[in-house]
């Protein structure tokens, strides 16, 4: 049984169009988290990114049963910073238990919520190549109609 994402709000979770998210600055990360954002924040980009992550993970579970799995917001978050950041999963699991703005972007409040690197290699693995090359493709081309060449700073100035 997996969740699109959260239909209830952590306690202390900050909304996801509301995260601030510093567009100065030089590492990868931001940058990254500035176009999960956007994905999010865009309802018709959200939409088919969501369609396609229903479409593959799990196609033939019922929907009424099961155990509750990592949802698919949470997954895609850390399959785009995984092959963003061309890191191990190591990394990707001490990121989202530690990285303050991560963890915002998972959807997490001021309750603890640790991830084990297990758990993400099983979630990840999950996303094909392909998918994630087709989510990377649609904020994209998102980003050029919004922006043009520096569409994550441009993005950032209008939140």
């Amino acid at each position: 049984m997996r969740k699109v994402e959260s239909a209830q709000v952590e306690l202390g979770a900050t909304l996801i169009g509301d995260i601030r998210i510093n567009p100065r600055s030089r590492d990868d990360i931001p940058a990254l988290l500035l176009g999960l954002q956007h994905l999010y924040t865009n309802d018709d980009l959200r939409e088919k990114t969501f369609a396609l992550l229903e479409r593959e993970v799990n196609p033939k579970a019922r929907k009424d049963t099961g155990r509750p799995g990592m949802n698919l917001w949470c997954i895609l978050v850390l399959a785009i910073l995984k092959q963003g950041l061309g890191c191990d999963f190591d990394r990707i699991a001490e990121l989202a238990s530690e990285h303050n703005t991560v963890r915002q972007m998972l959807g997490h409040g001021t309750f603890e919520h640790e991830y084990q690197v297990q758990t993400v290699i099983d979630n990840i693995s999950l996303l094909s190549p392909k998918l994630l090359s087709e989510v990377s493709q649609m904020l994209a081309e998102s980003g050029h109609k919004v922006a043009g060449k520096k569409a994550w700073r441009n993005i950032a100035r209008a939140r």
